[in-house]
């Protein structure tokens, strides 16, 4: 895990293995400081993959904002580039809130 800031801007990056607690920390960071999940992972953006993925259910989601989770059909692309552009106006929208 790692603090860092973008333009200033408090910013948490959670990486590791799967099935780490990385969503349950994620969740829990959230929840305190009045945060936002952002999801990173290449899957989980795409709408026709929940169980696969372990995305996180309706239940987690009502806790906290989550973001870039099943925004996409599975017949569209996401690249690196695509991503980073979506996760960075992700990121611009909760710092605004």
């Amino acid at each position: 895990m790692g603090l860092t800031t973008l333009n200033n801007a408090p910013l948490v990056v959670i990486g590791g293995p799967t099935a780490s607690g990385k969503s349950a920390l994620a969740l829990a960071l959230a929840r305190e400081f009045d945060g936002v999940v952002i999801n990173a992972d290449s899957m989980q953006v795409y709408d026709a993959l929940p169980i696969l993925t372990a995305r996180p259910g309706a239940a987690e989601q009502a806790l906290a904002p989550h973001r870039l989770y099943g925004v996409l059909a599975a017949d569209d692309r996401c690249s690196a580039g695509r991503w980073q552009a979506m996760a960075a106006a992700e990121c611009r929208a909760a710092w605004a809130d």
